[in-house]
């Protein structure tokens, strides 16, 4: 196997094996949603809601310490609508705030659910013909890609079938 491949990417991208090659190429098709969210706050200590489908869904808080570069820490805190994903913070008088009012707005982008693009190069760089490469590819679920394949068979009508 050789070809192309990105830091940190344990296998090859873009490339080829013995019976298989394979390129990419970016496809400009939207992979993130943004949601106006609806938020009751929460009552008695429960974490403040959203409505999603007629019912009040409780907001999710991450908190992590994050290095501040001066030898300590800074809390960080995270919103998250499930069904949905992040709240994004809201600018107000130059300062980030963590959002205002009872309306907010969340992002889902396809990388926030695990996937596992690891197998579909591992799956790649085993791949014996282009039907065993498309096949790898369906497990790729991060980002905006179009897959292209050739194979030492040569020409040939291939059918996709789910």
């Amino acid at each position: 196997m050789a070809g192309t491949t990105f830091p940190g990417v344990p296998g090859v991208v873009i490339g080829f094996n013995q019976r298989v090659a394979w390129g990419v190429t970016t496809a400009y098709y939207d992979v993130t949603d943004v949601y106006q969210e609806t938020i009751t706050a929460g009552v008695g200590g429960a974490p403040d809601t959203v409505l999603f489908n007629g019912r009040q869904v409780p907001i999710q808080i991450i908190t992590e310490q994050v290095p501040d570069g001066a030898g300590g820490n800074v809390e960080a805190r995270l919103e998250v609508v499930p069904h949905h994903g992040p709240i994004v913070p809201e600018i107000v008088n130059g300062r980030i705030v963590r959002r205002t009012g009872n309306r907010a707005l969340s992002i889902r982008w396809t990388g926030h659910q695990a996937t596992d693009e690891f197998s579909t190069f591992m799956a790649l760089a085993y791949a014996r013909n282009v039907d065993e490469a498309r096949a790898a590819v369906e497990g790729f679920g991060v980002g905006a890609q179009n897959f292209v394949f050739a194979d030492i068979e040569g020409p040939r009508a291939t059918r996709r079938t789910r």
